[in-house]
């Protein structure tokens, strides 16, 4: 049985999490990467803060 690391993959390459939820890279289809290659986003983290954007302009929520 193999033990995978805590924050390496099975390459043995840093292991990537979403910056907002905590998901691995495993765990999500897809992690989109900020500028400095440091700040993850996956999929679902991305559509809740386009919800929350749209609710902000149409005045459903109050900016934070």
């Amino acid at each position: 049985m193999k033990i995978k690391q805590a924050n390496l993959s099975e390459q043995g390459e840093p292991l990537r999490h979403c910056s907002f939820c905590g998901l691995d890279q495993f765990d999500v289809s897809l992690l989109v990467a900020g500028d400095d290659n440091q700040a993850f986003i996956c999929p679902a983290c991305v559509e809740l803060a386009r919800d929350i954007i749209g609710a902000r302009r149409l005045g459903l929520i109050d900016a934070a």
